[in-house]
């Protein structure tokens, strides 16, 4: 489409193929392996926008700032606590919620096959574990519950997975080998501090 729209302009369709079109899957993948409200597109902001123009504004442009501020805090506020509580009354249907109980399901199931002493710290100074493939047992993910990440399929698509449902099941039980979230988020700053002051070796 590019070329076609820029056909004239050689050199702007040369920098194109030569720059961009080679890293386009970095660009397209870029965050995914973080949390997206499992959503893969731009589709719900701009849902929002279209609500908020045409139902909250009505479609008028050019409103006060008072007017505006007005109602993004209380009119857009009010109507989604009203969509989320008829959602937790299950009137209306949440598919993010359902997939969530399936993947606590899993995980839960795990649990109760004996899937916590499975489970080894990789680093205990970061708290990063290695949790056995349910599926394959010659697959081991690498789960850092801090970071809400993990190597596995759905992890790496900014999803949460079964093996951080699961770690954090685990941080119920055992103290020492599996602490609550403040304790991991601390042993992670600590971390991160001792290495942006560690002293740069001179050359």
């Amino acid at each position: 489409m590019c070329h076609c729209q820029f056909k004239n302009l050689k050199d702007v369709c040369k920098y194109f193929r030569n720059h961009w079109e080679p890293i386009g899957p970095l660009w397209s993948n870029f965050g995914r392996c973080y949390k997206h409200g499992d959503s893969e597109t731009n589709n719900l902001i701009f849902s929002f926008f279209h609500r908020l123009k045409y139902q909250f504004l009505c479609g008028i442009r050019n409103r006060r700032l008072d007017h505006l501020i007005d109602v993004l805090l209380n009119k857009t506020d009010k109507y989604f606590n009203i969509i989320q509580d008829l959602q937790s009354a299950g009137r209306v249907f949440n598919p993010l919620e359902c997939k969530m109980e399936e993947i606590k399901k899993s995980a839960q199931r795990m649990l109760d096959n004996g899937w916590a002493t499975a489970v080894t710290a990789a680093s205990k100074e970061t708290y990063i574990y290695n949790v056995p493939s349910e599926n394959n047992p010659h697959v081991v993910y690498c789960v850092c519950p801090a970071e809400q990440f993990c190597n596995c399929l759905a992890g790496t698509r900014g999803r949460t997975c079964k093996h951080l449902i699961l770690l954090s099941l685990l941080t119920c039980g055992d103290g020492e080998t599996f602490p609550d979230m403040d304790t991991q988020l601390q042993a992670h700053a600590k971390n991160l501090y001792s290495i942006s002051t560690k002293p740069k070796k001179k050359h």
